[in-house]
């Protein structure tokens, strides 16, 4: 049924606006949340057709779709492009060696911060 009324056309990244490029599954979302506003789908068919475990999700989702003005913008995460908690490649290192030659030692901090 949701099929049929997405008239099964081939979803693809677009662009809008100016700075941000929407995935398959952003647009797919828009597009679901627009017919469960319309109230052609139920809030269990469109959790069903996006891949949710239950209505929940779909009610959150679609209370951020309504609070950012239906914009794809409101459904991308908010931590998405953003860097990765990750430690510097030299620090792991110097953990490593001193982890290496002082097995017992648990506080490897204020060594590193000597040896910088």
């Amino acid at each position: 049924m949701v099929e049929k009324l997405l008239k099964g056309g081939t979803m693809k990244r677009i662009k809008k606006e100016k700075e941000f490029v929407y995935s398959e599954k952003v647009i797919h979302r828009g597009k679901i949340l627009d017919l469960l506003i319309k109230k052609k789908i139920t809030q269990s068919q469109a959790a069903k057709e996006m891949g949710l475990k239950s209505t929940r999700q779909v009610r959150n989702l679609l209370e951020k779709y309504k609070e950012g003005n239906h914009s794809l913008k409101s459904l991308i995460h908010t931590k998405s492009g953003q860097p990765w908690n990750k430690v510097n490649t030299v620090i792991r290192e110097k953990v490593k060696e001193i982890k290496r030659k002082h097995p017992n030692f648990t506080n490897t901090l204020p060594m590193l911060l000597k040896e910088s």
